[in-house]
């Protein structure tokens, strides 16, 4: 099940109170129905698509369910039949399902669009909408231009949107201070690499925008450096699509002092050339904040050249601030899925799905840490530089709460505490440890105080905790 809870912010995130969407499917006119979907002798097949952003469904039917390739569907290790229940994700790609019998419940965190044999269904409760009564209208977001004093539409400036011509050279022409760069629905090639440093404040956002990546390992919007951030930096509303052989590079490099906030961007397309990787962010005052919320990196990275690949999200060597990662969806990548690389300032990552990483789902290291509600599938071996492990601490005080781990994989432990971490607790924690799992939770010889409570550690494990 998925349980979304509102935060002060008004955004939901996964967490206590279950928000369903069962009017906000596709549903037209006359079609069909929950619980009268098909006959029990007959199969039929059932395609769950999202709207662009990541979106966890389930539902049950009243006979038997296997995945399917019908009607485009995509076949994903995370998407899992228990039973007559599918349990699932989906961004834009659709997942099929054939099925026999009814289907008896469906839920979704998030609007999707659902067919029946290609037909648009309601599954909203079993009540069909009439023929007068037309789908509701989305209400139209508009994004707050208030705080800049410039806002330029990147295509009026010149910039081609059919993804014919690179836009690159206009993005860097048009990035100025207090400048907020819109990007109108279309298609915006990047041959080149984008550099914006030493600003005040700087935005860039995307309706509908999809970036198309030409191949390079270098980087593609580098904005900001550590030693040149800019103070106050948005980037919200992009696709990056990577999906051409060479085509990984940094998709996204954001370094801000004072305020970082990116949301809603997805990087479609397996992360494939040998080094950085699609996303880095870091926040370089001791007093800045930044929030991460609603990055897909679900296609996770290749190992290239033995051993070599990159990290899904990398927070800075040099981040001093606060950053929080919320509601990110990290795939299999094969250096760490996200990854606390500096020593100082605080990184708090909530909610979200991190799938098959090498290294560690969660690296964890700076002044104060935490882990709050993140779900972990680890079911699948993969190559890179080893050691596939959810949680890794390596340093200061780190709090874990409220996650669930689900490892069927050969594994020494599903949680490791390095030698340099000060404190740690774990709490309130289920662990499925299904595979050949030595330990629940290992502890190398030299790490400070490991607290541990009201922990549901399940599977032919050693021990729940192993201290070296």
């Amino acid at each position: 099940m998925f349980d979304l809870d509102e935060q002060e912010d008004g955004t939901d995130t996964p967490s206590t109170s279950r928000r369903n969407y069962l009017g906000t499917l596709a549903g037209l006119a006359a079609t069909p129905a929950l619980g009268a979907v098909a006959s029990a002798d007959s199969e039929d097949v059932i395609t769950v698509s999202g709207r662009g952003e990541i979106v966890y469904y389930e539902f049950s039917v009243s006979g038997d369910v296997e995945k399917s390739e019908e009607y485009g569907g995509t076949i994903n290790s995370y998407d899992r039949i228990e039973g007559s229940t599918v349990i699932g994700r989906t961004t834009r790609e659709p997942d099929s399902y054939s099925f026999d019998g009814e289907i008896t419940d469906f839920e979704a965190d998030a609007p999707v669009d659902v067919t029946i044999n290609g037909e648009p269904a309601n599954l909203a409760g079993g009540s069909e909408e009439s023929e007068e009564e037309e789908p509701e209208e989305e209400e139209e977001t508009e994004t707050d231009t208030s705080g800049y004093s410039n806002v330029v539409n990147i295509v009026d400036a010149g910039a081609d949107n059919d993804g014919n011509e690179s836009i690159h050279s206009v993005l860097n022409s048009v990035a100025d201070d207090d400048t907020l760069v819109e990007f109108p629905p279309g298609t915006y090639k990047m041959s080149g690499s984008v550099r914006i440093t030493g600003l005040e404040k700087f935005g860039m956002v995307g309706t509908d925008a999809t970036l198309d990546v030409s191949p390079t390992n270098g980087y593609v919007c580098k904005l900001g450096t550590y030693k040149s951030a800019i103070d106050d930096l948005e980037v919200k509303g992009f696709t990056a699509d990577i999906s051409a052989d060479g085509a990984g590079g940094r998709v996204f490099e954001c370094h801000a002092n004072d305020r970082l906030e990116i949301s809603d961007v997805t990087i479609e397309g397996k992360h494939d050339t040998s080094s950085k990787g699609p996303m880095l962010v870091g926040v370089h005052s001791s007093g800045g904040s930044g929030h991460v919320r609603n990055v897909n990196l679900a296609d996770g990275g290749a190992e290239v050249s033995g051993g070599n690949g990159g990290t899904g999200m990398l927070v800075s060597h040099y981040h001093t601030g606060s950053v929080t990662i919320e509601d990110c969806h990290i795939g299999p990548f094969p250096d760490n899925g996200i990854y606390c690389s500096s020593d100082e300032g605080d990184v708090h990552v909530k909610g979200g799905r991190v799938e098959n990483t090498n290294v560690a789902g969660v690296r964890l290291d700076g002044d104060s840490c935490s882990l709050t509600g993140t779900e972990f599938v680890y079911d699948t071996n993969i190559s890179g530089f080893g050691g596939q492990r959810p949680v890794r601490c390596d340093g200061g005080d780190i709090e874990i709460s409220d996650v669930h781990i689900d490892m069927s994989i050969s594994q020494t432990e599903a949680i490791r505490v390095m030698s340099g971490a000060e404190s740690v607790s774990v709490e309130d924690c289920s662990m499925d440890l299904n595979g050949d799992v030595r330990d629940g939770i290992s502890v190398v010889s030299g790490a400070g105080p490991v607290e541990t409570s009201n922990n549901d550690i399940n599977g032919e494990r050693r021990y729940d905790v192993f201290e070296y």
